[in-house]
């Protein structure tokens, strides 16, 4: 169900070519504003649809007894059962490594960090990002539990009014914005608004990390400031394309979560394992971070081909928590057995006998896996390789340092890339 009568692969393209131009132009300073202004309708159109949804159904109290009343409320669900697809332990331990990914570890990230003059400021940011993405996702949950809360006895996915569980926040959104003039609009300004800053963010960094990791290293010519800067905007420029080239690989109605999830872990968890591992580890040297992060990514590699495997193979399926469309207008056309699907108060997962228990654990689970293996893996090198090198205490966590550091007097200088 589209918001607005344009193909899919078309706007994605347009959007894309736009988000490259102006990254292209504005470079870091242009990126960061430009996520400032998209921020706001983020946050602005999600406050609305919540403001909206919420009057309508009567209240925040109404809400939260038809989702608990539909086992949606699960703060305390802590099943240690790791072959259970979703449980709260999982669950934070996968946003704990998600969060760490996001906020401390990107790339990005990194970038605007040591743009900031003070590490006093870099703290203040860090935080108020942590803050600022915590606040996203509440927001996120909180319009999931709205829409269950419209729906819950009139599922449109099983009435066949929509042909997939994707296009249900949207549908929410065309139907209680046929009330009020611009609700879509707004919308679809806050769902754009993710989707550049991702990728403005994203293409800005690669270029950095490009040009200095490769053609800062192997460039025949010598770099000044004009070609520098052609370089960059010349990475860019490739990038977009690349992206544009791998929307048209893309099913928009494929459901990608599990699969950016599960591919994530991977890249993520190997993001998080190198750095924590050099701030943590006094002793830390290249060939235990190089082979504890080899071992993790092949273990969670294995176990990420052999779930999915499993799943399309249909040794491994999931059955959604309970829907029903006893509240539709002519349900009666409807079988009876299906007026009521699911179950209650858990998602249910059934394996085939003969899949392995390596594949049956939690695609939650696939990144604290990773970094887990690759720290013991990586530890017990670094003990058995070890190093009589001068170490540098600024790149260790204060509590291990040997003496402290001021480091509200550091000031770093980059380039505005």
């Amino acid at each position: 169900m589209p918001v607005i009568p344009v193909p899919f692969y078309l706007l994605a393209t347009v959007l894309c070519s736009i988000c490259s131009i102006y990254t292209f132009l504005g470079g870091l300073r242009g990126v960061v504003w430009s996520d400032f202004i998209q921020a706001l309708f983020m946050y602005g159109s999600a406050i609305t649809i919540i403001v909206i949804s919420i009057n309508n159904v009567g209240g925040i109290n109404q809400v939260l007894d038809i989702a608990r009343e539909g086992g949606r409320l699960q703060f305390l669900n802590f099943d240690p059962h790791p072959f259970s697809r979703h449980s709260s332990w999982t669950l934070w331990l996968a946003g704990l490594c998600l969060s760490l990914q996001i906020i401390c570890t990107n790339p990005g990230i990194i970038q605007r960090c040591l743009a900031i003059s003070t590490y006093k400021k870099v703290k203040i940011v860090v935080i108020s990002s942590a803050v600022a993405h915590f606040a996203l996702f509440a927001t996120c949950v909180l319009i999931g539990l709205l829409i269950y809360t419209n729906y819950y006895n009139c599922d449109p996915v099983t009435s066949k009014e929509l042909t997939d569980a994707d296009q249900l926040v949207t549908h929410h959104v065309l139907k209680i914005g046929s009330q009020m003039p611009g609700l879509s609009g707004i919308f679809l300004a806050g769902i754009l608004s993710a989707s550049l800053s991702s990728l403005s963010t994203t293409m800005n960094s690669l270029s950095g990390i490009i040009f200095e990791d490769f053609i800062k290293t192997f460039a025949p010519f010598t770099l000044n400031n004009a070609r520098t800067n052609l370089c960059l905007k010349s990475i860019v420029v490739l990038l977009g394309l690349i992206v544009n080239a791998g929307i048209f690989a893309m099913n928009p109605s494929g459901g990608l979560f599990q699969t950016a999830a599960t591919l994530t872990s991977i890249g993520g968890g190997l993001i998080i394992f190198i750095i924590s591992f050099g701030l943590f580890v006094r002793n830390a040297n290249i060939k235990g971070v190089i082979v504890g992060a080899l071992v993790g990514s092949s273990v969670t590699l294995c176990i990420l081909i052999g779930n999915v495997w499993s799943v399309a193979a249909g040794k491994i399926k999931y059955t959604p928590k309970i829907v029903s469309i006893e509240g539709c207008v002519n349900n009666i056309s409807h079988p009876f057995e299906n007026l009521t699907q699911g179950f209650p108060h858990h998602t249910s997962v059934t394996f085939d006998e003969d899949v392995p228990y390596l594949f049956r654990i939690s695609f939650s689970l696939f990144a604290p896996i990773g970094v887990v293996v690759s720290f013991i893996v990586g530890y017990l090198i670094t003990i058995c390789t070890k190093h009589n090198k001068n170490i540098d205490e600024n790149l260790l966590i204060p509590q291990i340092r040997k003496k402290m550091h001021d480091y509200d007097a550091v000031t770093c200088k980059v380039n505005d890339i």
